[in-house]
């Protein structure tokens, strides 16, 4: 059986001057099948994976960026912490974004919940047609009621959406910061980077 040829993996001691090398023409995709998924956090955009033999990690921050860091480097599990909490984060958003299709039809609910309950209070404080309204208030009621719980759990869903969204943000600019410190570079370097 033809096996696909892997690529060589220098390791290096952590400390070296290139903490980081870059493998030309190696993709996330490519570093996850590699892989097989050992200890895989993140994504193909951003994430890291156990190399084969175990040693170290690839890891990218770019689908087309892919390194070899190894597994003592210092940032290596703060990036991998980010990683998987930005994929997480990115995930959540999408799953609470699909659905926000039904808030045109909470608010045509509401509306028309306004109309049939105003009519109904209108009715019953001029007296005409109070046995009529009675039964009505108490559907205004219980929609009212199942109206306010719809519109806190829209509430509730906003802010977690607010919150995966910041919280995607602040993920990814950690992990940019982290693998920017495994290529070696400062912290002044890799915090003017996040702020760029």
């Amino acid at each position: 059986e033809f096996a696909p040829e892997q690529p060589e993996v220098e390791e290096l001691a952590p400390g070296d001057a290139d903490p980081s090398p870059s493998f030309g023409g190696l993709t996330s995709e490519d570093a996850i099948e590699l892989c097989q998924e050992r200890e895989f956090y993140g994504d193909a955009e951003v994430g890291t994976c156990l190399t084969p033999g175990g040693e170290s990690y690839f890891v990218w921050a770019a689908p087309d960026d892919v390194r070899v860091v190894d597994r003592a480097d210092p940032f290596l599990q703060a990036f991998q912490f980010s990683a998987l909490n930005r994929a997480e984060s990115e995930k959540t958003f999408f799953e609470m974004l699909q659905g926000w299709w039904q808030i045109p039809l909470v608010l045509i609910e509401a509306t028309t919940v306004g109309f049939t309950c105003g009519g109904a209070v209108g009715s019953a404080l001029t007296g005409a047609g109070l046995v009529v309204t009675g039964p009505l208030a108490a559907g205004c009621v219980a929609s009212g009621t199942a109206l306010g719980y719809t519109a806190d759990q829209i509430t509730r869903d906003a802010q977690t959406l607010v919150d995966a969204s910041t919280g995607f943000a602040r993920h990814e600019a950690d992990a940019r910061y982290n693998f920017c410190r495994m290529e070696g570079k400062s912290d002044e370097e890799c915090t003017k980077n996040e702020t760029e």
